[in-house]
């Protein structure tokens, strides 16, 4: 039997604290699948997919930055093995923590993207419900 991690306690608390102040509903499979605005098909909330769209998607879809593709498309990522998501969704976590993403090189061309505390936390709270979620599944 696996036992959880103190993180993994402190992430859910934290995921569903923060959700009875916003109008995310978990779990996360319960989730919405797709923006209104957009095609981006992603398990996420639409607040997430938002800030994807609004803040990654353009570096990380088809006709983005090459480097970037390279690491992670999103229109990709519901059809990668389960297992490669979660690897990709912990990457995710430590880049915005780390504040590697965005980078600053972009970001002097477009201070827009730069996220806000909310918005990372957003992400983070969201791609550690899910890598955990993949995780145990």
């Amino acid at each position: 039997m696996r036992s959880i991690s103190l993180f993994s306690v402190i992430s859910l608390a934290s995921i569903l604290l923060w959700s009875s102040f916003t109008e995310l509903s978990l779990p996360v499979n319960d989730m919405p699948m797709e923006m209104t605005a957009d095609s981006l098909k992603l398990k996420a909330p639409v607040a997430v997919k938002e800030i994807i769209q609004a803040k990654c998607y353009d570096c990380h879809a088809e006709g983005g930055e090459e480097e970037a593709m390279k690491d992670l498309l999103w229109d990709e990522f519901p059809s990668l093995h389960p297992e490669d998501q979660m690897y990709l969704l912990d990457d995710i976590v430590e880049s915005i923590e780390d504040k590697e993403m965005p980078p600053a090189d972009h970001l002097k061309e477009h201070p827009e993207d730069k996220l806000t505390r909310q918005e990372a936390r957003t992400l983070i709270e969201w791609a550690s419900a899910l890598a955990n979620d993949l995780d145990q599944g």
